[in-house]
Order: C-alpha cells, then sequence, then structure tokens
C-alpha cells in the first residue's frame, strides 16, 4: 500500500504572500443579459429540428428591461442570429450615448462628501488618488463616491468598436446538443453562449 502523501508548496516572499483582486473592471455590473429558450420538433423521420426560440432581453435600466422577442417558423437559427445582431446594435446605440452626471440630490451630496473610502476597492481616498463622483453615462445617474483609480477602469468594455457587455444566456433543456450540431448556421459566436443544465446528468 502506498503511504499518503503530504504536497508541499513555495513560501512566498513578504509582500507577495497575500491574494488580492484587481480586475476593477469587472466589478462594474452588466447592463444587458439576453436570455434564450429554443423549441424543436420530431420530424417524420425521427430527426428532431428547430421550430422556434424566445429570448428575453434583461436590463439594469427599466425603460429597457424585460423586452420579449419570440418566433416560430422556419430557419430558426437564422432568424436567431438576425435577432441577437438587432440587439447588439440597438445596446450598442443605448451604451455609446454620454449623458452628463445629474445634480445629485441632497442625500446625495451629503454622503459623497461625508465618504473618505472608495466604494469599490474599499481604500481610503488621498490627494494622489483623489475621490471622484463616479456615474452612469447611459442615464446620468449618480452611483458612487469612488477613487480614481477606479473611476477610470469603471466603464462598459468594447470590442472591435462594439460594446461587449451583452453576455448571451441560453437555457437548454433536451435540445443543446441539437444547438451545438447546428452551430454552424450561427452568424453568432457560439463562445458567447452559455447553456444552463435541467439536471446534473445534462453538464
Amino acid at each position: 500500500m502506498q503511504s499518503a502523501s503530504r504536497p508541499t508548496h513555495p513560501t512566498p516572499e513578504v509582500g507577495h504572500n497575500i491574494l488580492k483582486y484587481d480586475k476593477v473592471e469587472h466589478m462594474f455590473p452588466v447592463p444587458f443579459v439576453l436570455y434564450a429558450d429554443f423549441e424543436s420538433c420530431a420530424t417524420p423521420s425521427g430527426k428532431h429540428e428547430f421550430n422556434g426560440f424566445c429570448c428575453l432581453r434583461v436590463s439594469k435600466f427599466p425603460q429597457h428591461d424585460h423586452n420579449i422577442y419570440t418566433y416560430y417558423g422556419d430557419n430558426v437559427l437564422q432568424q436567431f442570429s438576425v435577432h441577437v445582431q438587432n440587439e447588439q446594435t440597438t445596446i450598442n446605440n443605448i451604451l455609446s450615448t454620454d449623458h452628463p452626471m445629474d445634480p445629485l440630490t441632497d442625500e446625495e451630496a451629503r454622503a459623497h462628501d461625508a465618504a473618505t473610502v472608495c466604494f469599490t476597492c474599499l481604500r481610503h481616498c488621498t490627494t494622489a488618488n483623489v475621490k471622484t463622483r463616479h456615474h452612469c453615462y447611459s442615464s446620468g445617474k449618480y452611483i458612487a463616491p469612488v477613487c480614481n483609480n477606479c473611476n477610470l477602469q469603471l466603464k462598459h468594455r468594447k470590442r472591435n468598436d462594439k460594446y461587449s457587455t451583452s453576455t448571451l444566456s441560453l437555457y437548454i433543456m433536451r435540445d443543446r446538443t441539437l444547438l451545438i450540431s447546428s452551430s454552424k448556421t450561427f452568424t453568432v459566436p457560439l463562445q458567447r453562449f452559455r447553456s444552463f443544465p435541467q439536471t446534473p446528468k445534462n453538464f
């Protein structure tokens, strides 16, 4: 019988032995998410084919939240790709706005003036890293007091001149395998999708 082994780890240098989270840009809430569900039916030959889908847009902006699109008919995956691209264009236009910050309410002004710690990194603001008023460029609303370093990182990210903060999550049950096998017809990169299994064996 082999004796139990004890793993050994290198001893880090002093000053490098503390894990730190430095991805400040990932602390900015995602403003839009798309949830989609596909429907399929069996053909006389026994092959399953898509016959429709439903897509729900969820947003932190109330005026753009809970937008539902439903499609039934032919060329489901092509129509789905067109819909996702249209959503991307709409979301990109929304996030491209640059509203100046609205005047702070009395309560917001008092809270901001009293703050000495950054809302994001929880470090004290200093003369070298001053306190700023972080606000939403799409709505103009004040968000929180943050240090200048964090304020420069808290923004929606772009990829190829388009905002990439809209992630597409797919809720797939029995049709997940069919979706993956049909992915060649997509004009939207499959790596943008997330699949939510219904049961542990669907992983």
